[in-house]
């Protein structure tokens, strides 16, 4: 079965870059515009990955972020076009699974996607109810 990928705010070259990364059978591509309202709008959207492009420092993105961490509690990977540690450990502390830097690598992308995507799965699939760890347990 096809896991659905959400892309949301990109840009055209980063869009066709993503189809085309995704492209295989295991993936459909779904792409919106960076508004929450606007994703509801649109009907049932059930991502299994969201993909959030361009997420840039002092905007309304990171309330966006949130906003996406709060719809879709799947895994989500932030794009962004600023080389700064600041950026991407905000992006983390708000809800961001992963950080690349634009034009991501491809090849690293997929690989970031299909693990997240298997950890999640495990999740589900895994009473974790019945974990219990203690700092105090020897490791």
């Amino acid at each position: 079965m096809s896991k659905n990928i959400l892309v949301v705010g990109s840009d055209l070259y980063t869009e066709a870059l993503l189809v085309r990364a995704f492209s295989d059978g295991d993936f459909q591509v779904l792409i919106t515009s960076k508004s929450a309202n606007s994703m509801l709008r649109s009907g049932p959207i059930r991502p299994d990955l969201v993909i959030l492009d361009n997420l840039l420092p002092c905007t309304p993105d990171w309330f966006f972020l949130r906003q996406l961490r709060v719809l879709f509690p799947v895994p989500i990977i932030v794009l962004t076009d600023v080389e700064d540690s600041q950026v991407r450990t905000k992006s983390l502390n708000l809800g961001a699974d992963y950080c690349l830097s634009k034009p991501p690598d491809l090849d690293e992308l997929q690989v970031i996607a299909r693990s997240l995507l298997c950890c999640t799965q495990v999740m589900r699939e895994t009473d974790c109810s019945a974990i219990r760890v203690s700092l105090h347990d020897p490791v």
